[in-house]
């Protein structure tokens, strides 16, 4: 078989070069934009590198956010905090801690809101965020709890509800599961949910979630007599 004239060969290595340039192109930049929100993740959950080359503990605690900090420092870091982690879950979106977090630094963003419109903004990217998350991957723990904390934020504690009830009656044995649950159940407020939430007891891990469900029980039965 003859080979193809030299033209087309050659427009053909042509094309095939173009598709190999745009394709190394398309990989540099995915990695590019990759590594920069890997780097924000970071510097938003184990410390920024402000004062000294060295890296420092995380100017905010996440998990226990405010302990042992000015008040006009922790809203500027808290800023810092979320703009650093919305950023890397813009650049890189693929990666479910990326928007989890993000949806975590705006629920602390919401907690300490100063006015209407801060909440209202903060409640609105821990939404967006925490779905991005949970789509990305439903069953990642940190994924599912910041969607739930999310829509109970906004008012949605139902919809909270009914979101983690098959969590705790898939994964029984998890404590932490029992926690939340048995907060979302306080939060929701009715008679019914605060007598569902006395039977979480024996369940919950946190001792102050425990001694709480404990004196609840204990209005409870005052009531009923």
């Amino acid at each position: 078989m003859p080979l193809p004239p030299a033209p087309v060969r050659r427009n053909v290595r042509l094309a095939l070069g173009c598709l190999l340039f745009a394709a190394g192109l398309f990989g540099t930049v995915h990695a590019a934009r990759a590594a920069v929100a890997q780097r924000l993740y970071h510097g938003a959950k184990h410390g920024f590198f402000r004062d000294t080359p060295r890296e420092v503990p995380p100017v905010v605690d996440y998990r226990d956010p405010g302990a042992g900090v000015e008040p006009a420092r922790f809203a500027e870091d808290v800023a810092e905090l979320s703009r650093r982690a919305r950023r890397a879950a813009e650049l890189y979106p693929h990666n479910y801690y990326f928007p989890a977090f993000a949806a975590r630094a705006a629920l602390i963003q919401a907690r300490q809101a100063g006015s209407r419109a801060e909440l209202d903004d903060a409640v609105l990217a821990a939404l967006y965020f925490s779905r991005e998350a949970a789509a990305l991957n439903p069953y990642d723990a940190e994924a599912r709890y910041v969607r739930a904390e999310a829509l109970a934020a906004d008012g949605q504690v139902t919809e909270a509800l009914d979101l983690w009830r098959p969590i705790v009656e898939r994964e029984f044995w998890n404590g932490a599961n029992h926690d939340e649950y048995a907060r979302l159940l306080l939060l929701e407020g009715s008679r019914r949910s605060l007598e569902l939430a006395v039977r979480e007891k024996p369940l919950v891990e946190d001792p102050a979630l425990r001694r709480r469900l404990e004196r609840l029980g204990k209005s409870l039965e005052k009531r009923r007599k």
